[in-house]
């Protein structure tokens, strides 16, 4: 009779240990397990003694004794997480262009493919790891300078260091401020990223952040180093105030500068608002400055109609440790003009724009904005400013998937060169 009680509970056993679980739950089941066993074990041992075991009891004992040695693997094994999650993103984007020396279309198709694992060890501990690969449609897999699979991030990230409130990030990481006025992560192509440690400290109405970075050579070259430290007051009702000192240098170039800013921006009732100046010592110029001023009304909140004014200055010489300089900041003319734009650009300019947003339904957003710029360096012909309309529109396929349309049509100051033309189609996948 007891061959017939122990079979079920062996059966019971096996199918237990097939069981997707989480750790807990495993660490649970393999403890009513192991008392499950030693209580079958006991009586084998009694069977075995009393000279009653038969055919079954024995193939019944041999199995057991493969679950007792998988049981005693299973106690030793640790969990490298209680929780991973996994996010990433694909973006496919059609270009089309003509430049305005005159050389005819250019057709581009750039592709991004960025997979990212967060493995939480603990409530105060998490790493992760991001792999991307870029590449351009047509071009042979394993072919080109970026068509290689590489690591984007890669960091831990230790919360409650030593005491609340305070966090240590070790490792290449993104690394985002303010307005992104300077320390952004707005270039489609790569993304920017920095390799090195941050040490963050906040509460409810302040926070600071230290960092010394060497710099990825997606933003420059990998003998510049970058550190700094920024901090954030967020007492004071519907605005934000930040100062910040930046120290960027190249001993290899005996290239160095040091950057003091501040922002205020913020929203009251419909309008929005921002403010941020900063001014550089730098060894190779003189002291340039860097102004940006922006000024928004909600119109409408059920629709989001918004429009805005900004105005920028960048005083030659200037750099920026990681501004991208694109289109949703001052136009696709840059890029279009190979001016020498993008992450830590040098040169003067001089930005007034305007725009308009707003949401026409829920899958739906649309946007216009016109740019005046004048820009003192690399434009073909004498006059080196342009006016720029840009319109785009998103639509929101899904909570994931997002597909935008966006047309640039530049019209230089200087009547003897071409006007420039933009379009893309654009499909961005998020998970």
């Amino acid at each position: 009779m007891k061959t017939f009680k122990m079979m079920p509970v062996a059966v019971a056993l096996v199918a237990s240990f097939a069981a997707a679980q989480s750790t807990e739950d495993v660490q649970k089941q393999l403890a009513r397990q192991e008392a499950e066993l030693k209580r079958i074990n006991a009586e084998l041992t009694e069977l075995k003694a009393n000279g009653a075991m038969t055919a079954a009891d024995a193939a019944l004992e041999t199995e057991v004794n493969r679950l007792s040695e998988r049981l005693a693997a299973a106690t030793t094994v640790k969990s490298g997480a209680n929780q991973i999650t996994f996010a990433g993103e694909f973006r496919s984007r059609f270009e089309m262009s003509n430049d305005l020396l005159g050389a005819g279309w250019a057709r581009q198709n750039y592709n991004l493919a960025r997979v990212a694992m967060h493995y939480d060890f603990s409530k105060d501990i998490t790493a992760a790891i991001a792999l991307q690969n870029t590449w351009v449609t047509g071009t042979e897999p394993g072919t080109g300078s970026n068509d290689n699979v590489d690591a984007y991030e890669a960091w831990v990230e230790m919360r409650n260091f030593f005491t609340n409130g305070l966090t240590l990030k070790h490792g290449r990481q993104e690394f985002v401020k303010g307005t992104e006025f300077q320390f952004g992560n707005q270039s489609f192509e790569d993304g920017l990223v920095w390799d090195g440690h941050r040490l963050d400290w906040s509460n409810e109405s302040f926070g600071i952040t230290g960092f010394l970075f060497n710099e990825t050579g997606n933003l420059t070259t990998v003998d510049v180093y970058t550190s700094g430290i920024y901090g954030t007051i967020k007492s004071i009702k519907d605005m934000t105030i930040d100062a910040y000192w930046i120290n960027r240098d190249d001993s290899g170039s005996h290239f160095s500068t040091d950057t003091i800013g501040a922002r205020a921006g913020g929203a009251m009732s419909n309008v929005d608002f921002n403010l941020e100046v900063a001014f550089q010592d730098n060894n190779l110029t003189d002291d340039p400055m860097a102004l940006e001023a922006n000024v928004g009304y909600m119109f409408s909140k059920d629709n989001k109609f918004h429009a805005h004014a900004q105005y920028a200055l960048l005083e030659d010489g200037y750099q920026a440790p990681a501004m991208d300089l694109g289109a949703d900041r001052y136009g696709y003319a840059l890029t279009l003009f190979s001016a020498g734009a993008g992450a830590n650009a040098v040169f003067n300019l001089e930005s007034i724009s305007l725009g308009l947003s707003f949401d026409p339904s829920a899958h739906w957003s649309l946007s216009a904005k016109a740019f005046f710029n004048d820009l003192d360096v690399s434009l073909p012909g004498a006059d080196d400013s342009w006016t720029e309309i840009d319109v785009s529109a998103d639509y929101r396929y899904s909570d994931n998937l997002t597909l935008t349309v966006g047309l640039g049509f530049v019209m230089p100051g200087d009547d003897a060169v071409e006007d420039a033309f933009l379009g893309y189609l654009q499909a961005r996948l998020t998970f």
